[in-house]
């Protein structure tokens, strides 16, 4: 079945429930499709991940990441934005 984005959103529940079903859903954007919403496979289900080999994961993605920003943290522009919207 196809559906596009704004249709999936306004009957999300829906969609969800007909893929929990077993039902392949086509998300379409522009009458072009962009993605599938599909059943969980059952090896998935048993698929668990430990603390550690999370943290792992966890530290493996930030240092694939480091070096590609620059400039102050992302908390100091808030904190810098909220103190120049006070009076």
């Amino acid at each position: 079945m196809y559906a596009s984005i704004r249709t999936i959103k306004d009957h999300f529940s829906d969609f969800v429930r007909r893929a929990g079903l077993g039902e392949e859903i086509i998300v379409t954007s522009h009458d072009r499709p962009v993605a599938k919403l599909v059943p969980v496979a059952p090896e998935d289900l048993d698929r668990t991940i430990s603390r550690q080999a999370f943290l792992a994961d966890l530290s493996a993605l930030r240092d694939s990441l480091s070096g590609r920003c620059s400039g102050a943290p992302m908390s100091q522009a808030v904190i810098d934005l909220r103190r120049g919207a006070r009076y």
